[in-house]
């Protein structure tokens, strides 16, 4: 419900994204530190050049983000409510967020 904008970011410019780091104070391990509606350029410089994608959802739209790719949601208006469905990929993918999951999944384990 809702009017939101969404800003993706395809899974092979993570390495720029500046993720949380495993072991730190943060336990968003594949989220990134990175305010995307006004990032830090001079904190993270390697991001003034990432790709990104938006898009404007209105109520009742649907949006598929595929395996890996970094989001994050701006919400407009009074009420807003997001529904997600998380599963992994059929085939394993060799990617920088891929990796990082793996790691995360050394230190702490899927239930």
């Amino acid at each position: 419900m809702g009017d939101k904008t969404c800003i993706v970011i395809v899974f092979d410019e993570v390495s720029r994204c500046a993720l949380f780091p495993i072991g730190g104070t943060n336990p968003a391990l594949n989220c990134s530190q990175i305010d995307v509606a006004a990032p830090d350029l001079a904190r993270f410089p390697e991001f003034a050049d990432v790709p990104a994608r938006s898009a404007h959802l209105r109520a009742g739209d649907l949006l598929f983000i595929p395996a890996w790719w970094l989001h994050a949601f701006a919400h407009h208006g009074a009420f807003n409510s997001n529904l997600n469905f998380w599963w992994l990929p059929d085939a394993p993918v060799d990617c920088a967020v891929a990796r990082h999951q793996a790691a995360i999944e050394k230190i702490v384990p899927r239930r």
